[in-house]
């Protein structure tokens, strides 16, 4: 070994020279704005797109279908009306016992009115005579 030459493992900090790793941010490319023609165009393939999958209803052979939908909506127009009903019988008797009452019953009727569920439940509201009455209306002014 020569004077000069140093060993390859060195232990001294000073002379360990790191490799720095550098990455390259490549230049992001804005797209051109796309004119109004393009846009228009673009609008029209995707309607175009979305009206293949659509079929023009034909009542002849669907009519039991739209009966069977009449039926099920009225149906449910009438729960949601008979709930309502419900519910303001029942607040109505509520502050009318809060008139009268003293503070504790004031607090227990409150408490009731707070708990009370409003919603409506599958088999309590489904009296058929309502529901033919509306449909029977409804197909004599067809």
């Amino acid at each position: 070994m020569q004077e000069d030459e140093k060993p390859v493992n060195v232990n001294n900090e000073d002379e360990i020279e790191m490799k720095t790793v550098e990455f390259r941010k490549e230049p992001k490319f804005k797209k051109p704005h796309e004119t109004k023609t393009e846009l228009t165009e673009k609008h029209k393939n995707k309607l175009h797109a979305e009206k293949l999958g659509y079929t023009k209803p034909n009542y002849g052979i669907d009519r039991e279908k739209e009966r069977k939908l009449l039926h099920l909506g009225t149906k449910g127009v009438v729960q949601l009306f008979n709930a309502v009903r419900d519910r303001q019988s029942f607040l109505e008797k509520k502050l009318i016992v809060m008139d009268k009452g003293s503070k504790t019953e004031r607090r227990q009727t409150m408490e009731e009115i707070k708990s009370y569920d409003f919603q409506i439940s599958s088999g309590e509201y489904s009296d058929d005579d309502e529901v033919k009455e509306e449909i029977d209306s409804s197909e004599d002014s067809d």
